[in-house]
């Protein structure tokens, strides 16, 4: 039985948890345009500002041009650079945000090959309200 959390029960665990600044920011890195909707949709409810980047080479080069996002999430297969990649390069960039695996794929490797590049957490598609708070709640 799945058990719904409310919109404000949601704020409160990302502003006790997440993070205590007001302007949280979270980049949508999905080649999807029904992807970005969603997920602007459900990380707005939380509280976040959006950014999106087409791919994981587009995310890389936002945090090298001195941006910083609070949490990202990450879509696992991308032209250019795929989230796995991304990820790497990211860590190995010394990025410290939050990154969330997505993946329409429910396979176990996927999920292994995202922890392996170093993901806080990892969700198969779609995304929705009671993941994200699941998560927040458990950071």
């Amino acid at each position: 039985m799945t058990s719904q959390i409310g919109s404000s029960n949601v704020k409160k665990i990302i502003t006790c948890k997440m993070t205590t600044k007001k302007d949280a920011k979270a980049l949508i890195v999905d080649d999807d345009s029904m992807a970005h909707t969603l997920h602007k949709h459900l990380l707005s409810r939380f509280g976040f500002k959006t950014f999106t980047a087409e791919n994981g080479k587009q995310a890389i080069e936002l945090f090298r041009s001195g941006e910083h996002f609070d949490l990202i999430t990450m879509d696992f297969q991308m032209p250019v650079m795929d989230g796995i990649e991304a990820t790497k390069t990211l860590r190995d960039m010394g990025v410290d945000s939050k990154i969330l695996g997505v993946s329409a794929s429910d396979k176990s490797a996927v999920m292994e090959l995202f922890i392996e590049a170093g993901v806080d957490h990892f969700f198969t598609k779609p995304l929705t309200l009671d993941k994200l708070a699941r998560f927040f709640k458990n950071i």
